[in-house]
């Protein structure tokens, strides 16, 4: 997640690691050079890895999924990958709001 929204994502992390559940935040900074091998490194081998976006690339969905998701391609160790685009069609993300249902692996 990227931009203002990843400041909600973190409180939602915060208490989600209150109650018990492993769960982390990547923010990058910048798309422009993407941080492909940092953010393999840090997802390899993960249970499982949310992209939320908040823009649209027509044709190709998320940004930020689109890159993650090639970055990631042919890795052994290569978590599956859920796309969520919230500002696009969700509206507004509250910590409080149950906007993302994390599936069954």
């Amino acid at each position: 997640m990227m931009g203002c929204f990843a400041t909600k994502a973190k409180d939602a992390v915060i208490k989600l690691r209150e109650a018990g559940i492993k769960i982390g935040l990547i923010r990058p900074r910048l798309i422009r050079p993407f941080p492909g091998a940092a953010i393999a490194s840090v997802v390899s081998g993960k249970r499982g890895v949310a992209v939320i976006d908040q823009n649209l690339s027509m044709g190709k969905g998320g940004i930020l999924h689109a890159e993650i998701t090639s970055v990631l391609y042919g890795l052994k160790e290569a978590p599956p990958i859920v796309a969520s685009l919230s500002a696009v069609w969700a509206g507004a993300i509250f910590p409080s709001r149950s906007f993302f249902k994390w599936p069954k692996f």
